[in-house]
């Protein structure tokens, strides 16, 4: 399985700075989160030509764009802020997008969103990502944080190009057990977001804590992954813009990816 750990966790870091960091530590890809503007650390497509040179002289891939798109219904500006997003990852060489659907609620909770509209934007969305040589991948997330959701929600869809990333974490906190989870999605599974935490016992979302320190079982991740004969990247999706408080867990961004890797190599290889 291949590494690759996204910008979340470095938010202060330069494009060069990220993919100098991700070459020390034997990372494989760089998952990149894009910003308001659905620019890629500050490049847009007019000026993509000098990421794209440093992202070939590091050697490093960059897995997929993680777009803030968030889809609650039909969404037509959704749909060309997708293409948009799509002729970027294009450019750097990714093989898809990132997007959220549904609400910002629990599974099964949501009875403001408009499924039929979700998955009518994930069709048309596809179809203009494709163009591009890019697909749409949905996030386990919110409304749609577990297996059987987001295999409802695909079933609707019916679209080869729109696939899933496996944020473990979010399926985890809802109660679906990680062999159930890939049993529901299958090789639909073309990512997986790798963090640890652990339960607090109050319903509440799972306190994030440093790798190896929480509740989950990577080892019981990487035997699930390996009844598909998954073949993506595991990319650490460490919060740290959105939990200041991980801070304290390593030194710097070199020591966290230095543990991830050690992490991978206990329990993925």
């Amino acid at each position: 399985m291949k590494s690759a750990f996204s910008t979340l966790g470095c938010p202060d870091l330069t494009l060069a700075e990220v993919l100098a960091v991700g070459v020390r530590t034997g990372m494989e890809a760089v998952e990149i989160r894009l910003d308001k503007q659905d620019a890629m650390c500050g490049y847009t497509i007019e000026s993509i030509a000098e990421a794209v040179r440093m992202i070939a002289e590091s050697g490093l891939k960059i897995s997929d764009l993680a777009t803030g798109v968030s889809i609650t219904g039909y969404d037509q500006a959704a749909v060309e802020r997708m293409e948009k997003c799509a002729a970027l990852a294009a450019a750097v060489g990714a093989k898809g997008i990132r997007v959220f659907t549904g609400s910002f609620s629990k599974p099964g909770e949501a009875p403001q969103d408009d499924a039929d509209g979700i998955a009518r934007t994930l069709l048309e969305g596809a179809r203009v990502t494709r163009k591009h040589g890019v697909q749409v991948w949905v996030e386990t997330h919110s409304a749609y944080s577990t297996g059987e959701t987001v295999a409802g929600l695909l079933a609707r869809v019916n679209d080869p190009d729109v696939r899933v990333i496996w944020d473990i974490m979010h399926s985890i906190e809802f109660g679906e057990h990680p062999k159930k989870t890939v049993e529901y999605l299958g090789d639909a599974i073309v990512h997986v977001h790798l963090k640890d935490g652990r339960d607090k016992k109050d319903g509440s979302h799972y306190q994030l804590t440093a790798l190896g320190a929480g509740d989950v079982d990577f080892c019981e991740i990487a035997d699930a992954l390996e009844t598909i004969g998954f073949d993506g990247y595991l990319s650490l999706e460490w919060e740290l813009m959105w939990h200041p408080e991980l801070a304290v867990c390593y030194r710097d961004t070199d020591d966290l990816l230095t543990a991830y890797r050690a992490l991978l190599e206990k329990c993925f290889c």
